[in-house]
């Protein structure tokens, strides 16, 4: 068993048992080397001659960072752990192929978060365990540059692990799986808590810099630094159950748009800028950087919007439909073991593949807006498909 598959399983595994994350022992945080480098070996470039690679992305470089979770994506620049026995190695790498910096972090800290600040510098939060003999494990916070390494705030004190979306942590009962106990949003620019302390206000979650609470019956949406209310929704008019609602987790599906979840099923889409309802029950969605579409699935099938929020198109789509990701004018969806890949804005099915070309068929998880992208293999590990410099695009 590879040290990948390995450790995928143990990750899985603390999901199952309710394991609290990022809480290591003395002996296993001697080990860790938490100074940021920047001298970083290059990842081994991956032959892809005898694969089916998406048509968009042929004749482009492939690297495997041995990256063990997703990573997450920011300015040009890719973020996520890889496993070197002692420690989770977080590597920040380029769309062109730099490793950029690395920081270790003890094995059980696996929750990171991809943010900015107010006026746009990109950050990579990473926490960090401390314990001592007579201590039980603090959890902490620091903001590294998501470009250079440096660090711009903390360590700051934080309840418990990454729940999400943003800058949101949540302490767990131990033994216990749920969404937790307390709930904090952080400052992008300070890592100070700008929410969470009161009884009254319960976070969803940070959505690109929008902070989206719900206090009583009222989705209140404001920005995340300046506290200025952006909208509000009253939830018991749209005929939703307060206590059911919850936002869904997934960083690089959209930028504009936050996914929020009923009863742990279906909810609705809403566009962060104004509070409009782009869908009242979508299982998934996905938006695309290029053209500003967003593709809904729903339990009737796809649903396409363009940036005005007019409908585009819609097809049915199997039960078991996924949505693999969404950008450069398509989206991929999975249906079983089949992907089907439509035009964004016209809903035809794309060739986005050879049909006459053996080998794997590299899947999308992540499609850039400069051409770059993640594609899984078939071990399900996560590759870098890399863009030449801006100077030499």
């Amino acid at each position: 068993m590879s040290r990948r598959t390995a450790w995928a399983l143990i990750v899985l595994a603390a999901a199952i048992v309710g394991v609290s994350a990022c809480a290591a022992t003395p002996s296993e945080e001697a080990d860790v080397n938490r100074e940021v480098r920047t001298k970083v070996s290059a990842p081994a470039t991956v032959d892809v001659s005898e694969m089916n690679v998406p048509v968009s992305l042929q004749g482009l470089k492939v690297y495997d960072p041995e990256w063990v979770v997703m990573p997450q994506y920011a300015q040009e620049v890719y973020i996520a752990p890889r496993d070197v026995g002692h420690a989770l190695e977080y590597v920040a790498m380029s769309t062109s192929g730099e490793a950029l910096w690395a920081v270790e972090r003890p094995r059980s800290c696996t929750g990171f978060v991809v943010t900015e600040t107010n006026d746009g510098r990109p950050l990579a939060v990473l926490l960090d365990s401390h314990t001592s003999a007579d201590k039980l494990a603090g959890i902490t916070a620091t903001a590294h540059d998501l470009r250079t390494g440096e660090v711009v705030w903390g360590p700051v004190e934080v309840p418990g692990t990454y729940s999400g979306p943003g800058l949101v942590f949540a302490s767990t009962p131990r033994g216990v799986i749920s969404e937790g106990g307390q709930r904090v949003a952080l400052d992008r620019d300070t890592g100070s808590i700008v929410s969470g302390q009161s009884a009254e206000e319960r976070v969803l979650g940070d959505v690109h810099g929008t902070l989206i609470t719900l206090n009583g019956s009222v989705l209140l949406a404001r920005d995340s630094h300046a506290a200025v209310e952006k909208w509000r929704l009253d939830v018991v008019e749209q005929g939703w159950d307060p206590q059911q609602i919850r936002a869904a987790v997934d960083e690089n599906a959209a930028t504009h748009y936050a996914r929020l979840t009923l009863n742990q099923g279906p909810g609705p889409v809403i566009d962060i800028r104004d509070g409009t309802i782009l869908h009242a029950a979508a299982r998934d969605m996905g938006e695309d950087p290029l053209t500003g579409s967003v593709v809904v699935l729903t339990e009737d099938g796809l649903t396409s919007y363009d940036a005005e929020h007019r409908q585009l198109w819609s097809t049915s789509a199997l039960p078991d439909t996924t949505i693999q990701t969404v950008g450069g004018v398509f989206v991929y969806v999975r249906e079983g073991e089949t992907i089907r890949v439509h035009n964004v804005l016209t809903g035809a099915i794309a060739q986005a593949y050879l049909y006459d070309h053996p080998g794997t068929i590299l899947v999308p998880a992540h499609l850039g807006p400069t051409g770059a992208a993640l594609v899984f293999d078939k071990n399900g590990y996560v590759l870098l498909v890399t863009v030449p410099p801006l100077g030499e695009r």
